[in-house]
């Protein structure tokens, strides 16, 4: 049973919502550039409903029309929707609006990767990295934080860098023997600590308090498992193909060099990734365990995580 504090804090979060809605009908001028055949009232309103104060459900019909927007003209509605949702995120104290924000722009920064170049989104328009929520568990804020670290990092990575095929987050295939004067040196395993940094801000995104096995946290950790998945997949493919370049190199005759000194320079490099790729094994074994047990996947949709052979190490 609801308590009479619950009750009236959930009915003061209801009011500042129709508050902030009547405000918006209200309003006849802003100051950001309006969305064709849509007044910007309009988009604040949905951006509002999206990122309601209610802890217990998500307005998943207001969240579509926002990425339905972002993905039919992206260069037209990406603006004005980020400034709406950054007047909102920048604002607010309460956990559940916070969070609701995070997720529309997760969101919103997936719909800007198919969009031009010039068109997608840069940084996080606002700050939630000292983000506290007074009334409720301190783990909700510092879920928020940890989510928001990985978001401003992955908003950054994704507008200096162009998606290839087969690569999610890698700004080009790694290096191939003979392809050294035509890349930058050492540019792919540049790309795989990128990847691994990305990684351990992904796997710091969990419950830090009892009590916080909600749709809405549980809806968040659903979408950071996706991104560790493809994350973790993506470092998995990039360091199988610098072992099959390192360790061919290694096994033909060995010439004293420029070449020969970049092929160790690698090595010392790549081994560097390899001990942090076995550390983050195990840190994902144990993050795909708590999952399983908060529901967020179920034990038959718990993937097999690649392991780098030993044999592989030594020879490296």
């Amino acid at each position: 049973m609801t308590s009479p504090r619950e009750w009236w804090r959930r009915a003061a979060a209801a009011a500042k919502d129709k508050g902030s809605l009547c405000m918006t009908r209200m309003a006849s001028v802003r100051h950001h550039h309006h969305c064709p055949s849509r007044g910007g009232r309009e988009v604040d309103a949905t951006v509002i409903r999206a990122t309601s104060h209610d802890e217990r459900s998500v307005d998943y019909k207001s969240a579509g029309r926002v990425f339905a927007w972002a993905r039919a003209a992206p260069t037209s509605f990406l603006d004005p929707l980020m400034w709406s949702l950054a007047h909102r995120a920048a604002r607010t104290h309460s956990w559940a609006v916070a969070l609701k924000s995070l997720l529309l722009f997760h969101g919103l920064l997936l719909c800007s990767e198919d969009a031009p170049l010039s068109a997608r989104l840069g940084r996080l328009p606002f700050d939630l990295s000292d983000f506290r929520d007074h009334s409720s568990s301190c783990g909700f804020s510092a879920f928020i934080r940890s989510y928001f670290r990985f978001l401003d990092h992955r908003s950054v990575f994704s507008a200096h860098n162009k998606p290839v095929k087969g690569a999610t987050f890698t700004t080009s295939p790694a290096a191939k023997p003979g392809d050294e004067d035509d890349t930058e040196p050492d540019a792919d395993l540049a790309e795989l600590e990128r990847l691994q940094t990305l990684l351990d801000l992904l796997l710091q995104i969990r419950p830090y308090a009892d009590g916080m096995e909600v749709g809405l946290v549980l809806e968040a950790m659903g979408c950071v498992m996706i991104e560790i998945l493809e994350v973790y997949s993506s470092i998995c493919n990039g360091v199988g193909n610098f072992l099959v370049d390192i360790l061919g190199h290694a096994s033909s005759k060995p010439v004293h060099d420029q070449r020969s000194e970049s092929r160790r320079r690698r090595g010392e490099i790549g081994m560097r990734v390899l001990k942090r790729a076995s550390a983050q094994r195990s840190q994902l074994s144990a993050y795909l365990d708590l999952c399983r047990t908060l529901g967020v996947i179920s034990p038959a949709e718990i993937p097999a995580v690649q392991s780098i052979p030993d044999e592989d190490i030594t020879d490296l």
